[in-house]
């Protein structure tokens, strides 16, 4: 794992979804906060701007839908990756992504490896 990861924010209301990436996450010791709604995400987000390298954001969250939870955690992490999960295809919920910035997607169900693959990209 490249070096340029050490903490991640994990963004999904299921948790299972969040306790799988966080375990694949650990074989290469990136520590992981969670949250479990956009609400939630945010102020998260608030606390420990400084130390978050790479956010996964569901696209499909109560309350606030992943594409506003996006645009206010983009001003609070600017330069930081995100990778955005979703059950649809990348084409069906490219009106949720942000037309341009630094993301990635990943499709639910996903495989380790495809999670191993975009952490390997990223860290680049």
């Amino acid at each position: 794992m490249p070096g340029s990861i050490k903490k991640a924010l994990i963004i999904d209301d299921e948790e299972y979804i969040r306790e799988v990436i966080i375990e694949v996450l650990k074989l290469w010791s990136v520590e992981c906060l969670q949250a479990g709604d956009g609400k939630e995400a945010i102020e998260v987000c608030k606390k420990y701007h400084d130390e978050i390298d790479l956010v996964f954001l569901d696209l499909n969250l109560p309350n606030l839908s992943g594409r506003e939870v996006y645009e206010k955690l983009v001003t609070i992490l600017p330069e930081k990756p995100f990778v955005f999960m979703s059950g649809y295809d990348e084409d069906h919920s490219s009106v949720e992504l942000p037309k341009n910035g630094n993301f990635k997607y990943l499709k639910k169900p996903f495989f380790l490896e495809s999670i191993k693959s975009l952490i390997e990209e990223i860290g680049k």
